[in-house]
């Protein structure tokens, strides 16, 4: 699948594991479910346990515009409505931003049962990537 938004990061891949009684889907490096064959690839498969990278939204204005945003929680929203996912983790980039709930507040408004690897692990969100200019001064 592209990384990301389009192709010019190259590819990554999103994987299904189906053991006969549960099924993971992982999908890596994709950057928020901005593209239909990055969601069409996890409806297809319709996992019971779905783990997911969330939007760039600490690069807003950079690398990601508002526009991608809206699609990515458009593409998430879409593939939580079409699986039967019992658990939806959503992790990586997007909790390189501290206000990253605030971000996809229409998810959880939704009533959808989302949470973070830490929450899915029962830890506390420590959130060490966002907060890394205060903890190293970079």
């Amino acid at each position: 699948m592209p990384h990301g938004i389009d192709e010019r990061l190259g590819y990554v891949i999103e994987v299904c594991i189906d053991d006969g009684e549960t099924r993971f889907l992982h999908t890596s490096d994709a950057e928020g479910l901005c593209l239909k064959e990055q969601r069409s690839f996890i409806i297809e498969n319709d996992p019971d346990m779905l783990f997911i990278d969330g939007p760039l939204t600490y690069m807003l204005g950079y690398a990601f515009s508002e526009s991608d945003l809206e699609r990515s929680i458009e593409g998430i929203g879409e593939v939580l409505d079409k699986c039967d996912a019992k658990k939806t983790v959503i992790d990586h980039h997007l909790l390189r931003d501290l206000e990253w709930k605030d971000r996809i507040r229409e998810l959880f408004e939704s009533g959808r049962q989302i949470m973070t690897a830490a929450e899915f692990a029962g830890e506390e969100n420590i959130m060490l990537e966002a907060r890394r200019e205060e903890l190293h001064g970079r």
